[in-house]
Formats: C-alpha cells, structure tokens, sequence
C-alpha cells in the first residue's frame, strides 16, 4: 500500500511556475509563459486568470481546444498561444495586473496546482535625463548643486548619480517629490546632488558627472557632463597660475596691514623732521646771551613777540614719547644757559 501512495504521489502534476515580465513597453506584445511537470499523468486544462477572473483557456481534448474570453485591457493573440504560453497583443495601461496560471491533470486525480507573477505596462520617457544647474567649472571648495529630471514617464523613472563612474554618497543626494501630470498621470521625478569639491574629485583636470535613468530592465538612459577645474596648474606652479589659496590671501592681507604700518611710521619720521626743523637750535647761533635777551625766543619757528609755538600734529605712543623727550631736552638746554650767563 505505501509502495503505491508513493507512486502515485510521483506520476502527479508538480513544480508548476510562471515566467511573467516585470514590465513591458506600452504598445509591445507580452509573453507569459507556464511551465509544469505532469509526469505520467495526462493534461486536462491549463487556465490563465487576470486577477480573479479567467481569460483564456486551453483543454486539448475539446474542440476547438482554445477558448478566449473577453477582458478590457487583455488582447489575446491566438496563434502565438498554446498549451505552454499565452501572448498578450499591444499591451495597454490597463493590462498591468497579477496573473496566474492554473494546471489541471486529467482523470482520475484532476490534481490541479496553480502559480502567479505580476506584469506591469510601463510609459517610458521620450528623452533622456537632463542635467540643470551645473556650472562648466569649479574649483577646489566649491559646492557643486544641481538636479536631474527625467520627465513624462509611468512610473518614474528611477534616478541614480555617478561622479567619475563611483555611485555618490547617498548623504549628497536630495530625492524630490514626483510631479504627476493629471490629463495623462504621467510622472516627472527629480533627483538633487550637492557636495563640497576637493582635490579626489579631479582626474587630470577633470570632473565626470552622471545621471542615470531606469525603469526596470527596459529602459536606461544616461547624461553625462564633464566639468573642469579652474586653474588647474596653479598649485603647481604653472605658468598660468594665478590661483591663491586662502592662507596666500591672509599673507597678502598682512602684508598690506605692514606697508600701511610703515608708511605711519614714515609719517612720524617726517613729522619728527619738521619739528626738528622749526625747534631745534640754528647752527648759527651760539650758546650765549643773545638767545636769553629776548626771552629764549631764539629758537626757529619762533618770534620774539609770539607767545605760543607753532603746534605739531602727532599721533599714537612714539609720537607722544618723542615730544616729551625733546622737550625735556630743550628745558634742559635752557637750565644749561641760565646757569652760563649767571
């Protein structure tokens, strides 16, 4: 008794399985296939359903042994169908669906098994993705923003980028909302990129920026742009190198702040050389009594019957410390003459 379970087990329809495309082309033909082992026993029915209902059926004892039943959106070709596959003709959006096919073997078992697969119609774009907001040079530090779109398609597309053929880091890019259009739900999607430039992202002067579109395994585009780095042998040194980095940018700063700082010193210097030049003592005029009859109103710049001296602009520390110092020269000086003609 168990010798002839097992052999009945072993004669009966088994491994029955779909081969359904994940997506096909509005307006191309599509492909189902179903394969099943039926062993020793023989073949009663092979239905397929869209959903719950059935469209077609193949029983190879009747006469005729095809029957097609009609389904909005399921346009059977009947002289590419059989047995093994049934052929969808000028798929349409409504053709998109779950489908399954159901093996029966024949009497006495009428063992039947069943398997589905979903198939989806796609509208792929007219044009390939498009690349925006992309300058044609950049330099080292610069941030590079820009989007991707791929427009009119169902479903949308999916969008990838790539710099210098490496996928970019997930943290650099910005999925958008996916624009509908509502007279025809067709689908726009938009994909950003943004990231800081550095050295790596060069080759030779070169920057290889990518952005693909793909729509399962029947649709793939590409856009590529090849941007450049602004002066690329300036760090070398090249001839046209007139890029500076930032720390050359501080050095020429704090070297107009020194220039600015001499030429306030010569300032001084020259200011110092005009009061020298209106208070110090004439080379003339001797140490003696002459320059004390009229009240020390010897000294150049300065009239016998003047009762102020001619004021000198000066400003900041140096200036004040040299004024003080000549001063207490010229009360020193005049403490000297006091005492020589006493």
């Amino acid at each position: 008794i168990v010798l002839l379970c097992i052999s009945e087990v072993s004669s009966a329809l088994r491994d029955v399985r779909v081969r359904v495309p994940h997506a096909v082309r509005r307006g191309e033909k599509a492909v189902l296939k179903c394969f099943y082992d039926i062993e020793d026993d023989s073949l009663y029915s092979v239905k397929w359903y869209k959903g719950r209902r059935e469209f077609y059926r193949y029983t190879p004892k009747e006469t005729p042994p095809m029957k097609v039943f009609h389904f909005p959106g399921v346009k059977v070709r009947r002289p590419a169908s059989n047995e093994s596959q049934v052929v969808l003709d000028a798929v349409t959006m409504p053709t998109s669906g779950k489908y399954s096919c159901e093996v029966s073997a024949d009497a006495p078992s009428f063992h039947t098994l069943i398997a589905a697969a979903e198939l989806e119609v796609i509208e792929t774009p007219h044009n390939a993705p498009f690349i925006t907001g992309i300058r044609p040079r950049y330099r080292v530090g610069d941030i590079l923003r820009g989007n991707c779109t791929s427009r009119h398609s169902r479903p949308a597309a999916n969008l990838t980028w790539t710099v210098n053929n490496e996928e970019v880091n997930p943290s650099h890019v910005r999925h958008h909302k996916i624009l509908r259009d509502t007279r025809n739900e067709m689908e726009t999607a938009i994909v950003g990129i943004h990231f800081v430039v550095t050295d790596q992202h060069f080759v030779d002067g070169k920057l290889k920026l990518r952005c693909s579109a793909q729509l399962h395994d029947v649709y793939w585009k590409t856009t590529e742009k090849t941007i450049l780095e602004v002066d690329p042998w300036s760090k070398n040194g090249g001839a046209n190198g007139n890029r500076v980095s930032a720390d050359e940018v501080y050095d020429q700063y704090t070297l107009h702040e020194d220039e600015q700082f001499h030429s306030k010193k010569n300032s001084y210097l020259t200011q110092l050389q005009d009061f020298l030049f209106h208070f110090v003592p004439s080379g003339e005029e001797d140490d003696g009594v002459d320059g004390l009859e009229d009240g020390g109103a010897a000294w150049r710049g300065v009239g016998s019957g003047s009762s102020s001296i001619q004021s000198v602009a000066f400003s900041g520390a140096t200036a004040t410390a040299t004024l003080l110092a000549i001063l207490s020269w010229s009360l020193a000086r005049q403490l000297v003459s006091h005492l020589v003609a006493i």
